[in-house]
């Protein structure tokens, strides 16, 4: 048999077991994605499907360029008189290493500990409390502010009914003996949310002191903090596209529904020092024409009578949080998380810049202190991909810093 005839049957024999083998891994694929679908909230249907086509068919892809790979450098020590055989076996080994290289990195490698968007500040602005860790294993560390000696507080996969847990919205208690969080329950709503998923979990609290934790009723929330005078919580339970802002008793139960959307959802509460403003965000997701719009409210509410008394609308992705005094913000101007914090004040004047990240920092939690003019953020580097990797600190004394802190050897 010649080289012309030889050769396209080698390539053929390679290709029928490639694209075999990569119909069978984008079948095993769909398969794990529809059961993800249909053992969660149905309202993650259409997003399920969504994610379904780029990395189905990326694997799909994978597998079978690692097919043809593998079939093409077993075949070809036995064709006859192919040309360039080294070469294509060269081609083939390459393709594998990579493959593998790259399922190595995205499965089995693991990952660097890493920040979650969860950051909280005491009443005295002495201490903070944020979670830290990698996937599957986060727990809650506090830490002396301008000493940054980490201490955990929360070793959250072997507390008692808190396994494989991923706490939540942190804040401390009025008397900053206890941390209040949330545990996702690690729960399949919210995977295949376009932005940051909303997902709701029990309310929890554990004391600094003795590490003991307390589960708080037996409804579910998305966020929840303690109101400054200390006598009843407000929280968010919130789906992709509704939300409710509750006020709880300090057994976690309902007392009344502030206010409901059911065409938004809500997070990133904040409450003045005196407790008489709420401050949170409003995002809407909806069709302008063909384009999916992603839109951001920042609201002010008093949750004594419920009035909405400030309103704006925002960059998809910006944030902003109430300052102690309750007159001032603090905001994240900039398009999905990177950008630079400003202040201002309710009416949008008054603007002073107090970072300059310049786009190359995403931050996804703003903290003001009680203490004057600091404040702390959590973010990560654009650049290289890190997630949230830095917690960033500002007083009125210097410029914005990374700080570095000191964890406890394992």
């Amino acid at each position: 048999m010649d080289n012309e005839q030889q050769k396209p049957r080698v390539f053929r024999k390679a290709s029928k077991y490639g694209l075999f083998l990569g119909v069978a891994v984008f079948l095993v694929f769909s398969v794990y994605v529809f059961y993800q679908i249909f053992t969660s909230d149905s309202s993650t249907a259409i997003l399920g499907v969504v994610a379904l086509v780029y990395p189905g068919a990326l694997f799909a892809g994978m597998g079978f360029i690692f097919g043809w790979a593998i079939t093409l450098l077993l075949v070809l020590p036995r064709a006859q008189d192919v040309s360039r055989k080294k070469v294509w076996q060269l081609i083939s080994v390459i393709a594998i290493v990579l493959i593998a290289w790259f399922g190595y990195n995205s499965f089995l490698k693991s990952p660097l500990p890493r920040f979650e968007g969860s950051l909280a500040i005491s009443p005295d602005g002495k201490k903070i409390a944020f979670v830290y860790g990698n996937s599957g294993d986060f727990d809650i560390y506090v830490a002396e502010v301008g000493q940054w000696n980490a201490t955990r507080v929360l070793d959250a996969p072997v507390a008692d009914d808190l396994k494989d847990a991923s706490p939540k919205h942190l804040s401390f208690s009025v008397d900053g003996q206890n941390i209040f969080f949330i545990n996702n329950q690690n729960t399949d709503y919210g995977k295949f949310e376009a932005r940051h998923g909303i997902e709701n979990g029990y309310l929890y609290k554990v004391n600094l002191v003795g590490g003991d934790t307390q589960r708080m009723g037996h409804m579910t929330f998305s966020e929840a903090l303690q109101s400054p005078l200390g006598q009843s919580f407000y929280a968010i339970q919130s789906s992709r596209s509704t939300y409710r802002l509750l006020e709880l008793n300090e057994r976690g139960e309902i007392i009344r529904e502030i206010h409901t959307d059911n065409d938004a959802r809500a997070d990133d509460l904040s409450i003045s020092r005196d407790g008489k403003t709420l401050f949170y965000t409003e995002t809407r997701s909806f069709f302008r024409g063909k384009d999916f719009v992603i839109e951001d409210t920042f609201v002010k509410l008093d949750p004594s009578d419920a009035k909405e008394t400030f309103q704006t609308t925002a960059a998809a992705g910006g944030r902003a949080y109430i300052k102690p005094e309750g007159d001032r913000l603090l905001v994240l101007k900039g398009q999905y998380s990177a950008g630079d914090i400003y202040e201002i004040d309710f009416q949008g004047g008054n603007e002073k810049k107090l970072t300059s990240f310049q786009d190359r920092i995403n931050i996804i939690k703003i903290v003001s202190s009680p203490l004057e003019n600091q404040f702390f953020a959590i973010g990560g580097t654009l650049e290289e991909n890190s997630g949230y990797d830095t917690i960033f600190f500002s007083d009125s004394r210097s410029s914005v810093s990374p700080i570095k802190l000191s964890f406890p050897v394992e």
